[in-house]
Order: C-alpha cells, then structure tokens, then sequence
C-alpha cells in the first residue's frame, strides 16, 4: 500500500509539473502541452483508483486481525 501511495505522490507531482510546463509555454505546442496534462490527470486518476482499492481491502482485513 506505501508504493501505491509513493505511486499516486510521483502522479501527482507528474500532474503538477505538467502543468507549470503548460503555463510557462515551453517548446512544445498548445496540443502536445494539453495532451501531456490530460495524459498526467489520467495516470493519476488511475493510481488514485489503485490506492482507493488497496485501502479498501485493508479496511476489510483489519478487523479479521486479533491482538495478542
């Protein structure tokens, strides 16, 4: 679970530099600039939807565990 969450950070951070990229108008034109941001927003939908998945598995384990 502590991947996936460095998974959806590294995402995030991907989404944000995507769009300081879009911006600051670098060498790239406005389509490869807005296509790379909806490319970003979906990887980290994605691993946002991964990390949701996992937290709810061990939401539903965690009670499954006794203490000793």
């Amino acid at each position: 679970m502590a991947k996936s969450a460095d998974h959806v950070l590294a995402e995030f951070q991907a989404d944000g530099l995507a769009l300081i990229a879009a911006d600051e108008g670098g060498d790239e034109g406005e389509g490869e600039l807005f296509e790379a941001i909806d490319s970003a927003r979906q990887d980290l939908q994605e691993a946002l939807v991964d990390l949701r998945s996992m937290v709810f598995e061990f939401r539903k384990r965690a009670n499954r565990i006794t203490p000793q």
